[in-house]
């Protein structure tokens, strides 16, 4: 009796479940903010495709984390062309003050991976990455920006 009783339960519940999963928000962008209004997370489709997912520090204003995908620039919404496919993408982590200090992704023009390394100055000193042929170059930057060191 008890497994027949579950039975219809879970037929009766099936059609709620199922529908659930269909429902979805549209909106042109989400912020969440705490009851007095600090921002901590917002989540946005961009023009050209892909979206971006940011968060905040502690003030509500100041970036700390990025992470995005974009269609390529000047290219149009739903152009399918083989030159518009590729687009960036990556995660920026970010120092206190909202400036650059790591990044995992994609580096324009190529489009090729990379991980980076910004000291608080804004300079590179480290950048692993792959070339277009897939060959990886490893490389160590002064505060010049110079490289002191390259592999291969």
């Amino acid at each position: 009796m008890a497994f027949a009783g579950t039975i219809a339960a879970l037929i009766l519940a099936m059609p709620a479940i199922a529908e659930a999963q269909q429902a979805r928000m549209t909106t042109a962008g989400l912020s969440v903010v705490r009851d007095d209004g600090l921002t901590g997370v917002t989540a946005d489709v961009r023009p050209t495709g892909g979206g971006v997912l940011q968060i905040f520090g502690v003030d509500g204003q100041t970036q700390r984390i990025q992470l995005g995908a974009s269609g390529l620039a000047g290219c149009a919404p739903g152009d399918t062309s083989a030159t518009c496919q590729g687009g960036n993408a990556g995660l920026d982590v970010r120092y206190a003050n909202g400036d650059l200090a790591a990044r995992i992704g994609l580096l324009a023009p190529a489009l090729v991976p990379v991980i980076r390394l910004v000291d608080e100055q804004g300079n590179d000193r480290y950048r692993a990455s792959l070339d277009l042929d897939g060959n990886p170059t490893l490389q160590f930057f002064d505060a010049a920006g110079n490289v002191v060191w390259a592999a291969p």
